[in-house]
């Protein structure tokens, strides 16, 4: 009984997290739209970069001018896409949670992608305050003007994910079953994810998240990669399990986490308490999946029947 009402206590944190969480995306996406008029002017006179992860981050051309505002319309496009599915995918789970179904939410992407990056925020917040207790000088972000943000961040939630999710884990995957011919999906869908997990598809997410973790080394430094390699790891667990859209949504999620200073001009108060709220409730989820991870990771490299881990 204890534990049936633990576990009934830890859901309830789970569904606090997505509610809050929801809304913090909601807003970031509405930012985001509302702001895009005047991103899509600045742009015009700015450029970027197009660049491939090997791990060092390589330069292979250049996007200005006009083509650079069809780029931007473009990466709003797919993140407007990602979100709107993210949300679409978890209506008929909210209706049967309603109905006293509790099962079907837990294992929607709007779900995991809320619970693990509450998992992942709490996990950041101990590793920053162990880092400054050791001296650790973890620098600050350059200089850049809120249209800059907006733009370089909103391409990095798109482009990051298509390197390191689509080009080094899902095409991967669809090579491996189109020599092997034991896919149970069409070849086509694996670059798009959303497939089942097994020993392979766990080895890519892990070479996935190191290349992602070493992407991050050069403006960064060191410490850098830690973070950015566990969340290459959950990303690379949503692609297999929901696919790609998952991974856009969690990565547009952490990076426009400064939307609500970006529409006031002020600090992000309200987007402050909310994440104070969310580090708390996350906590059980943290060890629930720290110990899930270990034990997938075990039972795969024994052999063992795999199953994706699931939250309580």
């Amino acid at each position: 009984m204890f534990i049936k009402q633990n576990n009934s206590l830890i859901f309830i944190f789970g569904i606090l997290i997505t509610l809050i969480i929801s809304a913090l995306l909601l807003f970031e996406l509405y930012v985001g739209i509302i702001k895009s008029g005047w991103v899509f002017s600045c742009v015009s006179n700015y450029y970027t970069n197009i660049i491939f992860i090997v791990p060092a981050l390589v330069s292979v051309g250049k996007i200005s001018g006009f083509e650079l505002q069809i780029y931007y319309i473009l990466l709003l496009v797919a993140v407007v896409a990602c979100v709107g599915y993210l949300f679409y995918r978890a209506i008929k789970p909210t209706k049967a949670l309603i109905n006293g179904d509790k099962e079907p939410i837990k294992n929607t992407a709007l779900f995991e992608v809320a619970v693990l990056f509450s998992a992942l925020y709490f996990f950041e917040f101990i590793l920053t305050l162990v880092l400054k207790a050791c001296g650790v000088n973890m620098g600050t972000l350059p200089q850049r003007e809120t249209w800059q943000w907006m733009f370089d961040l909103l391409e990095a939630s798109v482009w990051e994910e298509i390197i390191t999710r689509v080009l080094y884990l899902g095409v991967p995957m669809m090579i491996v079953y189109a020599i092997t011919k034991n896919n149970e999906l069409p070849l086509w869908r694996y670059p798009f994810g959303g497939f089942k997990m097994n020993t392979t598809a766990l080895i890519f997410i892990i070479f996935s998240a190191f290349m992602f973790g070493a992407g991050h080394l050069t403006n960064w430094g060191w410490w850098k990669f830690i973070p950015t390699f566990i969340f290459g790891l959950i990303a690379g667990y949503l692609f297999v399990k929901y696919g790609v859209y998952a991974t856009i949504a969690i990565h547009f999620l952490t990076d426009y986490i400064s939307a609500e200073t970006w529409l006031t001009g002020n600090s992000a108060i309200i987007t402050m308490l909310l994440l104070i709220v969310v580090l708390a409730l996350a906590i059980p989820y943290f060890f629930i999946y720290l110990k899930r991870g270990f034990l997938f990771i075990k039972n795969t490299f024994m052999n063992e029947k795999l199953n994706p881990p699931e939250t309580d």
